[in-house]
């Protein structure tokens, strides 16, 4: 027998709509992890994710190191085209653990996504397990 995967999200009724443009993307809300050692592509695969389906409304970027080119065209994508846009979508791209935002502070009125690279997760774990 086949299996099939049966979108059991469309029988619930949502209280808050959830835009997606693109039916090859998820349709509902999804957390995604895009793991690979380094130069594998996974960058490349977000970078891709977040330029072809244009769903979000905010988006927050931690990485330790954001002057690397695919990180850089993004900012400077975001930066540039603010002025279209009429907002700030870029919301926050930073190596800085100090600025990755409480839970609660952000904005669930707005579709976010927020990218944490792996290398950065990690050092931001072992700072928490430092401070305790």
């Amino acid at each position: 027998m086949p299996f099939l995967n049966k979108n059991y999200y469309a029988k619930i009724k949502r209280t808050k709509p959830y835009k997606n443009y693109d039916p090859d993307l998820p349709q509902h809300v999804y957390r995604m992890l895009i793991i690979g050692p380094s130069n594998s592509g996974t960058t490349n695969i977000l970078l891709n994710l977040i330029k072809y389906s244009e769903n979000y409304d905010k988006i927050y970027l931690f990485a330790k190191k954001l002057d690397e080119p695919l990180y850089q065209r993004l900012i400077n994508h975001f930066r540039d085209n603010e002025s279209e846009y009429h907002e700030r979508i870029l919301e926050i791209a930073s190596s800085n653990i100090s600025d990755v935002p409480p839970a609660d502070a952000i904005d669930e009125t707005f579709q976010n996504l927020i990218i944490f690279v792996i290398l950065y997760l990690l050092y931001l774990i072992k700072s928490i397990l430092k401070e305790k």
